[in-house]
């Protein structure tokens, strides 16, 4: 770590200062700010070394290289190929390899421990829906390119000051373990909830509002909320807007979908709008998959002790993040729907193969599928249409008509 010279001249300071290795390492701070400072132990340790007649200026020897055998290589790597969920513990008392040959190994073919991601549930309808908003999506940001700047993302979200603790990211730094404590479930509880909307790089908001939102509310508050938003547009910008919501009761409701429609005409996208939002998407709303998570992270690093207080602290948040990033990340949409369709598009790629297989079999058959939304793409319809595919007409919802489902269940079963 440390050059001949650099030895020789910690060696000098620490006879200088009298063997005291404090002042050895203070002094040669102010001789030699910039090198990279040894710590106290160093000098008396260099210095034992010299009486000791030891080679001071010795370089270090290379770490022993370890000889793992292919045959090792192969049965670890086999193992976490069958038995991916596994850990390290569980193969130590399946084999009797070393804690470190398995980790030398992993380490060397990049197995890495990667973590779920928890995504919403789909229910039978939500791919179909989800393809059918992307495709909308990606066709409405190519006919402008700054047609993305004219929809406003819109959504709730509630606050309290029991807020949330992950003990895996809140941690403070010190010598000593100083027994901190973080108070948790208070006695005094309140929370509100918050409205806020994205369009372009600025944020519109936040709204406060308490108690449950019903559809006659929604309307009063949107009301009073659009009203002021659409006077600040201008003509090209009101022209060309689009509205968003996703599908919260209050948001399907009578009063809901006239004063949008009265407001917005076809310009607007909802669980029963003009443009149908996709049901459990959140992936595809900025509001969901960033701003939410975002602002709660920050705002509950803190307790609150009034509801005045929360409120604050949200309003400044809210001020504080630059308008990059969120123009930024209303891009990523975009993003997303072509990775939504990709996906889907993949699912279908390994379902083709399948059924040409059976077509070139020479046999007469008829084909029965359930109403997956890669079933029913474009693209599986129009190789059915050219190969002349008989094709069963089913009854949606309905797998206690179909035998695989039956030998799913029973595969499924504990044995």
């Amino acid at each position: 770590m440390f050059s001949h010279e650099e030895k020789c001249d910690m060696l000098e300071c620490y006879l200088v200062c009298r063997k005291s290795s404090l002042r050895a390492r203070e002094y040669y701070s102010e001789l030699y700010p910039v090198r990279i400072q040894p710590y106290e132990r160093y000098f008396l340790r260099l210095y034992r070394k010299f009486r000791g007649n030891e080679n001071v200026f010795a370089k270090t020897r290379a770490k022993k290289e370890f000889i793992i055998s292919e045959a090792t290589e192969i049965a670890v790597i086999g193992y976490f190929e069958a038995y991916r969920e596994n850990s390290i513990a569980d193969i130590l008392k399946d084999s009797n390899f070393s804690y470190g040959t398995v980790q030398r190994i992993l380490k060397k073919y990049k197995f890495i421990p990667y973590k779920y991601r928890p995504v919403k549930t789909l229910l039978a309808g939500d791919p179909e829906r989800r393809l059918v908003f992307c495709h909308w999506y990606l066709s409405f940001c190519r006919q402008n390119v700054n047609n993305f700047r004219y929809l406003l993302w819109t959504d709730e979200s509630n606050f309290s000051n029991s807020g949330m603790f992950n003990r895996k990211n809140h941690h403070y730094w010190s010598r000593e373990n100083l027994l901190l404590v973080h108070p948790r479930g208070p006695q005094v509880r309140f929370s509100f909830n918050v409205w806020c909307g994205i369009i372009g790089s600025k944020i519109v908001g936040p709204f406060f509002y308490e108690g449950t939102l019903t559809g006659e509310r929604y309307v009063e508050f949107m009301s009073e909320i659009l009203t002021n938003f659409l006077d600040e547009l201008d003509l090209i910008s009101r022209h060309h807007l689009h509205f968003q919501q996703d599908g919260a009761p209050a948001h399907n409701s009578r009063g809901t979908y006239h004063f949008l429609s009265t407001t917005f005409n076809d310009q607007w996208i909802g669980t029963n709008g003009p443009i149908q939002w996709p049901p459990r998407s959140p992936d595809l709303n900025p509001l969901d998959y960033f701003l939410w998570g975002y602002l709660k992270n920050q705002i509950y690093k803190r307790r609150y002790d009034n509801l005045d207080a929360l409120k604050t602290a949200v309003t400044e948040k809210i001020t504080q993040i630059d308008g990059r990033t969120i123009l930024k990340t209303v891009r990523a949409v975009e993003k997303r729907a072509q990775k939504c369709i990709e996906e889907q598009a993949i699912l279908e790629e390994s379902l083709l193969p399948v059924m040409e297989e059976c077509l070139t079999s020479g046999q007469d058959f008829v084909f029965q599928q359930d109403g997956a939304a890669c079933h029913t793409s474009k693209k599986a319809i129009k190789w059915m249409e050219e190969n002349n595919v008989l094709l069963l007409k089913w009854v949606s919802s309905s797998p206690d008509l179909s035998p695989i489902e039956t030998l799913w269940h029973e595969m499924k079963k504990p044995y």
